[in-house]
């Protein structure tokens, strides 16, 4: 089992949280760190009755990206750079596949492999002091279809461009007026990311499992499958339903 202290696990009650613990290095990440991250993606997460999961960075960073020195060693011929790229999607898909609500708590730079992270996840709370930046321009490198997709889903293809060709720094307004980040925070944007992670863990985690697929087709533009009509269909027969109904005729809050 991988087990880099660099990522760090704790839960509160259904709030799950994984840091980004390198604070020397701005949270970059390394191999290593990658292997902890689809450790706890496809395994930790899914097994601690996770309602919604928070990924932050310690020291007022979220990450600087992938660690350049670590780059050098696992870039140094094609098969080594395919197993690394294969490590890094792997991470990236399984935080995309996970089925509660994922909040990136961004503070201070989140570049390159932090960009990756952070819109990998379902929203982003940032912070004043968030900036954000698509820097392969600047290495000679190229992200992967899969990080490529989730930053146009988020800002558009002309927009996403733009950063790609340009891979200047966007701040925290103009990520919030961008759609690169949902919520600002008035302080630590973990702060926040947990108290929205608090709200959405009261709610339905069975109507948060199926809203994630749906939006994740229609953004795909999926076309309409047996399966859609099954959830909303279903939905009614499961007990998430019953307690929802019984709250909202008892006028109390709903407990799931």
């Amino acid at each position: 089992m991988p087990n880099d202290d660099h990522v760090r696990w704790s839960k509160d009650g259904g709030i799950g949280r994984i840091t980004l613990h390198r604070p020397s290095r701005r949270n970059a990440l390394t191999a290593g760190m990658w292997e902890t991250l689809v450790h706890l993606a496809t395994e930790r997460v899914l097994s601690e009755n996770v309602r919604a999961l928070v990924l932050t960075g310690a020291d007022g960073a979220f990450c600087s990206g992938n660690d350049i020195e670590m780059l050098q060693n696992c870039l140094v011929d094609q098969a080594a750079t395919h197993r690394f790229h294969q490590l890094v999607d792997t991470a990236l898909q399984a935080i995309r596949d996970l089925p509660m609500p994922t909040i990136a708590a961004v503070d201070g730079p989140c570049f390159g492999a932090g960009l990756m992270l952070a819109t990998a996840c379902d929203l982003r709370v940032a912070s004043p002091s968030a900036r954000f930046c698509a820097p392969p321009a600047k290495l000679g490198l190229v992200y992967g279809i899969g990080e490529t997709r989730s930053l146009v889903r988020l800002v558009g293809p002309a927009r996403a461009k733009e950063m790609l060709f340009s891979a200047r720094v966007v701040g925290c307004d103009e990520a919030l007026r961008i759609g690169l980040a949902e919520r600002q925070s008035d302080g630590p944007a973990v702060d926040a990311a947990e108290a929205l992670a608090r709200e959405v863990a009261d709610l339905s985690p069975m109507t948060h499992r199926a809203s994630k697929l749906l939006v994740d087709a229609a953004a795909a533009e999926v076309a309409q499958q047996p399966w859609m009509d099954q959830l909303r269909d279903g939905a009614t027969a499961t007990s998430d339903f019953r307690e929802g109904y019984a709250a909202f005729v008892a006028k109390r809050r709903p407990r799931f």
